[in-house]
Formats: C-alpha cells, structure tokens, sequence
C-alpha cells in the first residue's frame, strides 16, 4: 500500500550552509569542560585524543565566553592552551599550541612569575579566579601544581577547544 501521513509539516527542516555562511562559521569555536586533576602535559594529550586541542583565547570576548561557562560548573582552576619560553634576558614570549598569535594578554599583576615559590619552573597557562586579584586572570604554572597548592584540586579543570 501507499503511505499517506499529514501533508502539514510540524518541524523546520534543517538547510544546508551556503559557502559564505561555512567561512563565518569556520572562526567559532566549540568548547568542553573537562574536571579534575591533570597535569598540563597530559590535558595536552587529552585533548588531542578528543579532537580538539587544549583552549586559546585570543580576545575579550573569548575570555568571557569561556569564564562565563567555568562559572556556570564553579570550576576556578583550568589549563589552557598556553605555554611561556624565555630569552637570555629574561623576557617572557607567551605561544598558544595552535600558533595563534599571543596578542591579547589577562595575566595576574604579578604574572607570569616564570617560577614557583620554591624555585620549580613554571612554563604553562592556568585560567584561575581569585577574588583579590579581581577575578579571572592567567597564571603560568608548573606542568602538575596540585600537590604543592590543595585547593587548587577543588575545582581544576581543563578546556578543549573544538574548530568547526
């Protein structure tokens, strides 16, 4: 027999993107919180093993993006994308794991410090919140903080970044 349904449709179907519409798109980025207590080189990998990499943020708008949904999961710790090197002088050079250009910057005052209270290198980006350094900020990190500073462990975190 013939099949006969109703001939009103009750959904939108979904329409296919034009050439102009993909190359907006293709900016926009995708993010997935992942909780709990990882070292910066394995979120690395992490991320990668999801298809993603570990998150950049390379404007205002990103940072409030991406703070916005750390709120939302009360996650105050998290890695991100980012890793310091220095010259002989001393001068600090910020790289994203994408290349992306280091040009917007929302370090602590007092950061990037380039080592620990006692000594250990810090080499990694952490997006952390503190309240008396007015809130969200960056902080480079030694690649496993966690047993030097517990509380950190509370709400850690890392962010993978999807591109579509």
């Amino acid at each position: 027999g013939s099949c006969r349904g109703k001939t009103s449709v009750t959904f939108t179907p979904v329409r296919s993107l034009t050439e102009e519409e993909k190359e907006e798109k293709e900016g926009n980025a995708r993010y997935k919180i992942v909780e709990g207590v990882y070292s910066w080189e394995d979120a690395d990998q992490k991320c990668r093993e999801m298809g993603g990499h570990l998150a950049t943020i390379t404007s205002k708008s990103e940072m409030d993006t991406i703070t916005k949904m750390l709120e939302k999961e009360d996650l105050k710790y998290c890695w991100l994308g980012g890793y310091t090197s220095y010259d002989e002088e001393g001068n600090v050079y910020g790289h994203w794991v994408t290349g992306e250009e280091f040009g917007y910057q929302a370090w602590t005052s007092t950061e990037p410090s380039r080592q620990d209270a006692d000594g250990v290198p810090e080499w990694y980006v952490m997006l952390w919140y503190l309240p008396d350094y007015g809130g969200w900020s960056w902080n480079d990190q030694r690649n496993y903080p966690f047993p030097a500073n517990t509380k950190l462990e509370k709400s850690a975190c890392f962010i993978c970044e999807y591109e579509w």
